[in-house]
C-alpha cells in the first residue's frame, strides 16, 4: 500500500514538470510576441512621425508664399525636416513673357541629384520644391506660381520669399 502510494506522488511529480515546461514555452512565445509587435508599432509610429514632419513642412512653406502680396519680401527660416538629406527649388520651366523671373535649368554638370529632378519634373510638371532623400528618391511638392532658380540646401538656412504680381520667387537671403 505505501508502495502505491510513493509510485503516484511520483508519477504527479512528473506531469508537474512536463507542465512546468509547457507553461515556460507559453511564456516565452507570448513574451517573444509582445516584443516582435511592440518593435512594429515603435516603427510605425516613427514612421507615422516622419510623415507629419513633412506635412508640417509643405504647410508651412505654402502659407508663407500663398500668403504674400504682390511687392512684398518675407524672410524665412527654412528648416529641412528629419529623414531629407536636401531641399532643393526649381521652379516651372514655363515661366511668363514679359515678366522677371529666375529661370530654372537643370544644368549642374556632376550633380546626380539634377538627374532625379529631371526625372520627377516630367511626371510632375508643376513641382517647384523637391525633397530628396538619402536613398535619392524624391518626393515633390507643388506651389503653383512659385519661381526660382535651381537651388539646393542640405542644412537649414534663410531663404527671401518675395511676391512679384501674382508670382512669388525663392532665393536664398544673403547676409
Amino acid at each position: 500500500m505505501i508502495d502505491l502510494l510513493q509510485k503516484k506522488r511520483c508519477l504527479s511529480k512528473k506531469a508537474q514538470i512536463s507542465s512546468q515546461v509547457f507553461v515556460f514555452v507559453m511564456a516565452a512565445l507570448v513574451i517573444s510576441l509582445t516584443i516582435l509587435f511592440g518593435i512594429k508599432l515603435i516603427n510605425h509610429f516613427r514612421e507615422s512621425g516622419r510623415g507629419l514632419e513633412f506635412v508640417k513642412f509643405e504647410k508651412g512653406l505654402k502659407s508663407v508664399v500663398n500668403g504674400l502680396d504682390a511687392n512684398e519680401e518675407v524672410v524665412y527660416n527654412l528648416q529641412i525636416p528629419q529623414g531629407v538629406s536636401q531641399v532643393c527649388f526649381c521652379g516651372p520651366e514655363d515661366k511668363p513673357s514679359g515678366m522677371e523671373l529666375p529661370e530654372c535649368k537643370l544644368t549642374r554638370a556632376g550633380e546626380d541629384i539634377t538627374y532625379y529632378i529631371q526625372q520627377e519634373k516630367s511626371v510632375n510638371p508643376d513641382s517647384s520644391v523637391f525633397l530628396i532623400m538619402p536613398d535619392h528618391s524624391v518626393k515633390p511638392i507643388q506651389i503653383p506660381n512659385l519661381y526660382s532658380e535651381f537651388i539646393c540646401f542640405n542644412r537649414s538656412t534663410k531663404l527671401l520669399i518675395k511676391g512679384i504680381g501674382k508670382y512669388v520667387v525663392v532665393e536664398e537671403k544673403k547676409d
